[in-house]
C-alpha cells in the first residue's frame, strides 16, 4: 500500500530526491531531537526563538553572548562566564536589575535537551533594550562531539595570518560581541586557503588572537608568552587557567606584546577556548611550527588542564 506523501516528502521530492530517498529525510527530519531554548526565561522550541528582522538586534547585531562546556553534566568555570557576562552586559548599557538568574536557566536547558549527564556547548546571549523595543536575554545548548574535538588535538591544526588588521587597544574585542563579521570573513579566508584556523594581527604588526581562541606561544621548551588584551583580544577564561596551571608546573609565563616574527618562530603554538580546550597549531602561514606536529608541552598542559576540570565542576542536576 502506498503511503500519503507528507508536506515534508514533497518537499524533498521537489528538490530532486527520489520517493524512497524522500521517505528517508523525512524519517531523519523526525529522528531530529527537538531542541528547547530559555527565551527571555520561557522554554520554548527552537522554532519558536526567533527575532524580528526590523528589530535592532538583527539589524545591528547590537548584543552579547558567551560560551561554556559541561564535562560529562557538570558544567566547568560557570561563575567566570556569568561575571564576564555581567561586565559585557553592563558595557553595553544592560543594567544588573536586567540581568537574569543565568545559572539556573543554565541548568533547566540542560536538563530539558537530556544533556544533563552528557558533554554540551552551552550558549548565553543578551541584546539590550533600544527605544520601545524590549531586551533580550536567551540560553541554549548543544552536544559536543568530544571525539572529534580529541582527533583535532592529536593531529593539530593549520592556521593562516588573516589579511584583516585590528587596531590596538580597540574595545570592541574585549567583549563576546555578536558582531562577528570579522570572524567570519576571516574563517572563510582559512578555509579559502585550506587551514582550519585565521589568526588576527593588529596595526602594528602584533598578535591578538584565533578566530575561536587565545593563543599561547612556547618558546625555549619552558616559557610561554600570550597577547595582553589591549592587542586587543578576549580576557580568556580558559588560557588565564591554563597559565596558572603552567606556573604551578614550573614554567616561566609572559604576557606582552607578540611580533610577528616571533609568532613564526615558536616552539608550539596552542589556541585555547573553553569548548576545544587546548588545539596546538602545527602549520601557520605555511610553516611548520616545532616539528609540524603536536609538541610536549601542550600535551603535557592539556594533561593538567583536565586534571584541573575535574575538581572545579558545577553540577548540573537539577528539576527541568
Amino acid at each position: 500500500m502506498l503511503h500519503a506523501k507528507t508536506t515534508v516528502q514533497k518537499s524533498a521530492v521537489k528538490s530532486g530526491l527520489r520517493w524512497s530517498q524522500a521517505l528517508a529525510f523525512q524519517q531523519r527530519v523526525r529522528e531530529k531531537p527537538l531542541v528547547i531554548v530559555d527565551w527571555n526565561g520561557k522554554l520554548v522550541s527552537e522554532a519558536q526563538a526567533c527575532l524580528r528582522v526590523t528589530g535592532s538586534p538583527t539589524r545591528a547585531s547590537a548584543g552579547l553572548y558567551e560560551t561554556l562546556r559541561t564535562y560529562q553534566g557538570q558544567l566547568y568555570g560557570l561563575e567566570e562566564h556569568l561575571l564576564r557576562m555581567n561586565r559585557s552586559c553592563a558595557s553595553i548599557g544592560i543594567p544588573p536589575e536586567c540581568t537574569p538568574d543565568w545559572k539556573s536557566r543554565v541548568l533547566r536547558v540542560l536538563n530539558q535537551n537530556g544533556l544533563s549527564s552528557n558533554e554540551a556547548r552551552v550558549r548565553l546571549v543578551a541584546y539590550p533594550a533600544n527605544g520601545s523595543e524590549d531586551g533580550l536575554t536567551a540560553v541554549f545548548a548543544w552536544p559536543i562531539n568530544q571525539p572529534e574535538l580529541d582527533q583535532k588535538r592529536n593531529r593539530g591544526i593549520t592556521a593562516i595570518l588573516a589579511s584583516s588588521h585590528r587596531l590596538f587597544g580597540d574595545p570592541i574585542f574585549q567583549i563576546k560581541s555578536l558582531n562577528l563579521l570579522s570572524t567570519f570573513l576571516a574563517i572563510a579566508e582559512a578555509k579559502a586557503a585550506g587551514a582550519d584556523e585565521a589568526f588576527f594581527l593588529n596595526n602594528l604588526d602584533e598578535l591578538c588572537e584565533a578566530t575561536y581562541g587565545n593563543i599561547i606561544l612556547v618558546t625555549d621548551s619552558s616559557r610561554l608568552i600570550t597577547p595582553p588584551i589591549e592587542s586587543p583580544c578576549l580576557p580568556g577564561i580558559t588560557v588565564k587557567s591554563v597559565l596558572q596551571i603552567a606556573i604551578e608546573n614550573g614554567f616561566s609565563c609572559e604576557t606582552r606584546p607578540i611580533s610577528k616574527d616571533e609568532l613564526l618562530a615558536a616552539d608550539e603554538i596552542l589556541v585555547c577556548s573553553s569548548v576545544s580546550e587546548i588545539v596546538p597549531v602545527t602549520k601557520l602561514a605555511g610553516k611548520p611550527i616545532g616539528g609540524a606536529v603536536p609538541g610536549p608541552v601542550g600535551r603535557l598542559l592539556y594533561h593538567k588542564f583536565r586534571e584541573f576540570v575535574k575538581s572545579s565542576l558545577v553540577t548540573c542536576n537539577v528539576p527541568g
